[in-house]
């Protein structure tokens, strides 16, 4: 009776060994799958980081063009206000002399 009590636990320890090797055996799988999405998440970050780099670069770019753009329209703007206030000051001085003239035409006259 000793023997087959004996074979019998025999068994069931090999069908619990068969089945932690099972679990062993899936435990494996997951981690591999899950080791395949982290090194696929790597690479899309490595991917999302050189767009970003290369973006920044472009954003640079634009940046010291607006800014030179900028100098540009604030000169032009300058000599608008110039032109403008020489304008001004021209209008004045033909009035002026208008009016001086219309007075030397009454003394004349």
């Amino acid at each position: 009776m000793q023997v087959a009590s004996l074979k019998d636990k025999e068994r069931l320890l090999n069908r619990q060994l068969e089945s932690k090797i099972q679990e062993l055996t899936l435990k494996q799988s997951e981690m591999d799958r899950i080791t395949g999405k982290q090194e696929t998440m790597l690479s899309y970050n490595e991917t999302l980081e050189k767009d970003v780099n290369g973006l920044r670069g472009q954003l640079n770019s634009l940046t010291l063009r607006l800014e030179s753009g900028a100098d540009v329209n604030v000169k032009n703007e300058s000599m608008k206000n110039r032109a403008e206030v020489e304008i001004v000051d021209l209008k004045g001085n033909l009035t002026l002399a208008q009016d001086e003239a219309k007075r030397y035409g009454n003394d004349l006259a």
